[in-house]
């Protein structure tokens, strides 16, 4: 039985998605194309030439020539009278490869992916001049690149040297870890000696580092739930069991972590600008938290979120500082004095635990790049660092006033906002009756950024709402972002709960 290659050539024309080149060309690499990958299989008939240059918005003579080659090339067998058909026998340069076998994923992977589902999507865009109101998005305008480049221009001078050319050390440069210790004690509180400091790229490369030396496959790991996307698949590809706890006015329930995970192994928390909802974790409740954590031996790891920025005032004492058991990890970042490409952090730890960190990090042969340690080293102990944290601080707290004004102004009594106590972003909660995905995309077509607070949530239900950033726009680019946000939502809700 002749087999048939019917519906094969009903491509795109030509014209419309195909590059300018000759068509007897383009007619050849297709046919050609089509055979080696087994589209067109052997024996297989073509359509004729005249249908070809019909479905293909092609010349009839070009389809003529291509096959007049492939025919001299032993590919295809042109028959008076009953038409054109690939060779049964290709030449054995020329046979068709079967696929290659790709393993598929393991089932500890294949489950991982499955329990993420929408958290996989839930990843902001690399716009470098992202819309108004993405949120985690700080200011860069102000940064003072002067003195950075002076900074910069003198490691690089340093150079010269020809042992600053070999590997970095991986608890970071010694230099760095002591300016890091200053600034941590002086801006954030912290109990810290440079002998605890380790120098990393990224909160979740802290993470990884965690995971690998004190956790074990399947342990059991609480986190904030709302929070960080990007911590819960670092914790979830690290073949965890996170739990997701919920948020109240005072931060991380911690009577409901005991409910849900009463053998947690670890307690991943941002007690201080807590993202997305902005909550502040009380006194208390820092006490409370490590009390349990006690109790069941549980690692607890801080993350800075910003936290030079406080609005409301007292600035609250970090659980690092309250530990008396040597069993909260510090996770910082240079955010609040630098630049975000800068791809700088650190991690305060329990001196106890910084050689095998160290250790397990050098296994891998992973450094920071060296000239920018040294560059941050001196930017922070010529003061340059302090200077810029406190225009960052005057900055911040005027757009936070002027996002709060503009809220006022602009949004409909049924849109609240979260806390705003420091760093630069702010939750904005709706109604239930109003998914916020359909939010988010009405305001995208509008040209405002957003995202919802339904997608930064693991396991709790009832998140619904804007997660929405103030740091890197100007009062004028905050009102007008607001302005829009105000009119989709009254063009859009209805008080009845029925949607238009």
């Amino acid at each position: 039985m002749v087999k048939q290659a019917a519906g094969w050539y009903m491509q795109p024309r030509r014209d419309a998605a195909r590059p300018r080149e000759p068509q007897r060309m383009w007619v050849y690499r297709s046919v050609l194309s089509a055979i080696l990958d087994g589209s067109l299989p052997p024996s297989a008939r073509l359509s004729s030439a005249r249908q070809f240059a019909a479905e293909w918005g092609v010349t009839r003579g070009a389809v003529d020539e291509a096959f007049a080659q492939l025919q001299s090339e032993g590919l295809v067998e042109r028959r008076v009278g009953d038409g054109s058909y690939v060779c049964a026998v290709l030449p054995p340069d020329l046979q068709a490869q079967p696929a290659p076998v790709i393993r598929a994923l393991s089932a500890s992977a294949r489950g991982v992916l499955e329990r993420l589902g929408p958290l996989l999507a839930a990843v902001q865009s690399n716009d470098l001049h992202a819309r108004p109101l993405r949120a985690c998005m700080p200011d860069v305008a102000h940064f003072p690149l002067a003195a950075w480049r002076r900074c910069m221009a003198a490691a690089m001078a340093a150079y010269s040297d020809p042992t600053m050319l070999s590997f970095g050390e991986p608890a970071g440069l010694p230099a760095l870890r002591e300016a890091t210790a200053r600034h941590a004690g002086l801006a954030l509180s912290l109990r810290c000696r440079p002998e605890q400091v380790l120098i990393v790229n990224s909160a979740v490369q802290s993470l990884d580092l965690i995971t690998r030396v004190l956790l074990e496959p399947g342990d059991v790991v609480a986190i904030e739930d709302p929070g960080h996307v990007s911590l819960t698949r670092a914790l979830c590809l690290a073949h965890l069991d996170v739990v997701g706890v919920p948020i109240d006015a005072s931060g991380f329930d911690v009577a409901a972590a005991r409910a849900r995970a009463p053998r947690a192994a670890a307690i991943v928390v941002h007690p201080t600008n807590q993202y997305p909802t902005g909550v502040r974790m009380t006194a208390a409740r820092r006490v409370e938290l490590l009390r349990w954590a006690d109790e069941c031996g549980a690692w607890v790891v801080e993350i800075d979120y910003m936290n030079e920025i406080v609005h409301e005032l007292p600035a609250l004492a970090p659980l690092q500082s309250l530990d008396r058991s040597d069993r909260v990890i510090y996770v910082g970042m240079y955010g609040g004095i630098a630049f975000p490409s800068l791809r700088l952090g650190y991690v305060v730890l329990p001196e106890r635990l910084m050689g095998v960190f160290t250790l397990v990090r050098g296994l891998f042969g992973d450094h920071c790049a060296v000239a920018s340690q040294m560059a941050l080293a001196a930017f922070i102990d010529q003061g340059h660092a302090s200077a810029h944290l406190r225009t960052l601080r005057r900055l911040y707290l005027a757009r936070r006033q002027a996002f709060v004004t503009a809220a006022n102004r602009h949004l409909p009594a049924f849109a609240t906002l979260g806390p705003m106590g420091g760093a630069f972003n702010a939750s904005l909660h709706l109604p239930q009756q109003w998914p916020d995905l359909a939010v988010v995309e009405r305001l995208a077509q509008r040209g405002v950024a957003a995202d919802s607070l339904s997608l930064q949530a693991w396991q709790v239900t009832g998140c619904n709402g804007l997660a929405l950033g103030y740091g890197a726009y100007d009062e004028r680019e905050i009102d007008a972002a607001m302005a829009v946000i105000g009119a989709v939502l009254r063009e859009r809700y209805q008080p009845t709960g029925e949607n238009t």
